[in-house]
């Protein structure tokens, strides 16, 4: 029991205090100590049952006993060497008196023979301490037939001499009891109650089961494999090079590479319809515009995805997808798969519908908002005058290189929205009571 463990761990423990010039202690101390004494013990003995249950054995080993002392950094040498130094000293304090080793008799294990062989949820084996289950009641005798010659009575042999002549086999036509009556044979064995299972369907013929199956695999041919596609070989092979040169459990170089704000949760469209200064001008003045003349590129397109941190990390890992598509899928193909275009410009005959103010586009040479042609032909004198002080610059091999730079322009949106301030209150619209 409990009590009975917590008392042996206890003195055990007055002992040890007692071997180390102790003469008094206290109550809380001593409790502490036992506390640490048996978990240490529980500890190794968990340890030693988990040991023998990895190497497949049910009951405990010296090897597992070693194995865990190693694990916990006590090795049997120095708990030899213990022995032959400290504990010659300490084994004076370790004498036990006759209670005592009573005690210690109820925590015996016991013997294999005390188990048995069976297991718990079978029941036990018969033995001779089990009281035998009772004979089944004789069945009533059948009345007897009256029979016109008498049953001979048994010979009675005369006692040999000899003590090995009753091992004679003698078979049964030839024995005094083949003209005995019936009643010393043995009951017939009771019906069987269940019905013997009958087959469902007969069973074929070696040779007709063989033919059989010879046409249906003549019939049924086995499709061939497919030939090798090389797109799947690619993408498998981009895989695989991608997981053996990005593990996933292994610890990023950096500290702060997973470290990113997060990201708006709804970021608003900005305007995509680029428009030159020169030909905004022309259109408001009522000129003719001509289209070929200033192609401007749009705004690039909007990600359907972004990666929300360079570094993953173990706990947190990010999908593969991304990565694989940049590698293995053409560059047009990604552009549509992962990014959504602006929508394009609306016409009502020959006049383009813009809508909104209009913001400066990004390559535009000076932020503000009224630079014109004016602008421009100050900007490009001192590119001019720069080109000629140092020719080394512009010219590659004797030859020119031919500059280009795109005209000042605005950005516009090609649909209808409404702008709202966060200042203002959202209206509410009143019910519908029907």
């Amino acid at each position: 029991s409990y009590i009975a463990t917590s008392a042996i761990v206890d003195s055990i423990v007055i002992k040890i205090l007692h071997a180390h010039s102790f003469t008094r202690t206290s109550s809380q101390a001593l409790s502490v100590l036992s506390n640490l004494l048996t978990r240490y013990l529980v500890l190794i003995a968990s340890a030693c049952g988990q040991y023998a249950e990895l190497a497949g054995r049910s009951r405990l080993s010296a090897s597992d006993v070693v194995a865990c002392l190693n694990e916990l950094g006590t090795d049997v040498d120095e708990l030899s060497g213990y022995c032959s130094t400290e504990g010659i000293d300490l084994s004076r304090y370790a004498a036990s008196s006759a209670k005592r080793l009573d005690d210690l008799a109820e925590f015996k294990i016991p013997s294999p023979e005390e188990f048995g062989y069976g297991l718990s949820f079978l029941p036990p084996l018969p033995g001779a301490t089990q009281p035998r289950s009772p004979s089944p009641t004789p069945a009533p005798a059948p009345e007897p037939v009256k029979i016109e010659r008498p049953p001979s009575p048994l010979p009675q042999h005369i006692a040999s001499t000899t003590g090995a002549d009753y091992t004679t086999q003698v078979p049964y036509a030839d024995s005094v009891l083949a003209s005995a009556p019936p009643w010393h044979l043995p009951n017939r064995p009771p019906p069987s109650s269940k019905p013997q299972a009958t087959a469902r369907f007969p069973t074929p013929s070696p040779q007709q089961a063989l033919l059989s199956a010879y046409h249906h695999i003549l019939t049924h041919p086995v499709h061939q494999p497919a030939p090798p596609n090389p797109a799947k070989h690619k993408v498998a092979m981009a895989l695989l090079s991608q997981i053996q040169s990005n593990p996933r459990w292994d610890a990023p170089t950096t500290l702060y590479g997973n470290i990113v704000p997060c990201p708006p949760r709804v970021a608003t469209i900005s305007p995509s319809y680029p428009i030159a200064l020169s030909t905004l001008e022309d259109i408001r003045a009522g000129k003719d515009v001509d289209e070929k003349k200033a192609m401007l590129p749009p705004a690039p397109a909007r990600p359907v995805f972004s990666s929300d941190r360079p570094v993953y990390l173990a706990s947190q890992q990010a999908s593969r997808l991304p990565e694989l598509a940049r590698q293995v899928l053409p560059g047009t193909v990604q552009a549509r798969t992962t990014r959504l275009t602006h929508p394009p410009v609306l016409q009502r005959g020959s006049q383009k519908l813009i809508y909104g103010p209009g913001i400066s586009a990004p390559w535009n040479s000076s932020l503000a908002s009224g630079g014109g042609p004016a602008g421009q032909q100050q900007q490009q004198q001192p590119s001019k005058q720069s080109s000629k002080g140092g020719e080394d610059n512009t010219s590659a091999n004797g030859k020119e290189t031919p500059t280009f730079s795109l005209p000042d322009a605005q950005m516009f949106a090609t649909w209808d929205y409404e702008v709202k301030r966060y200042q203002d209150p959202l209206s509410r619209r009143g019910r519908v009571v029907g």
